[in-house]
C-alpha cells in the first residue's frame, strides 16, 4: 500500500505534535489579521500625530498589553468563564455606579447640568 494513499488512525492524529499557536487556543490567521491592523493603524497614527514618537509608543505599548492580556485569558477553560465572567461583569457595574456616585469632575460640567449662576 502507497505511503500517500493510507488513513490516518486516531492515534496517528493524537501523537501529532501541537503547534505553539495550538498549545497556546489561539487562532493563527485571526492573530495576523490583529497584528496587520495594529501596524497599519500605528503607521496612521504616527502620520496623523506630525510624527510623534511618544504617541506612537504609547500606543504601541497600549497595544502589547491588550495582546498579552488576550493571550492570558485564552488560557482560561470556557467553564471557568462561563462561571466567572458573570460575576466579573456585575463587580464591573457596580464599579461604574460607584465613580458616577463618588468620582469628580476634572474637565469641567457634566453634560446635562445646569450651571451655576
Amino acid at each position: 500500500m502507497n505511503n500517500f494513499d493510507r488513513m490516518l488512525s486516531s492515534e496517528d492524529v493524537m501523537r501529532r505534535r501541537a503547534t505553539l499557536l495550538q498549545r497556546l487556543h489561539i487562532d493563527g490567521p485571526l492573530l495576523i489579521l490583529l497584528l496587520t491592523l495594529a501596524a497599519g493603524s500605528l503607521f496612521v497614527l504616527y502620520s496623523a500625530s506630525g510624527k510623534s514618537w511618544d504617541l506612537l509608543a504609547k500606543q504601541a505599548t497600549s497595544f502589547g498589553i491588550g495582546l498579552v492580556s488576550m493571550i492570558v485569558i485564552a488560557q482560561f477553560e470556557p467553564r471557568f468563564m462561563a462561571r466567572w465572567v458573570p460575576v466579573g461583569y456585575v463587580i464591573g457595574v457596580l464599579l461604574l455606579v460607584v465613580v458616577d456616585v463618588m468620582g469628580h469632575n476634572a474637565m469641567g460640567p457634566r453634560a446635562g447640568s445646569t450651571s451655576p449662576g
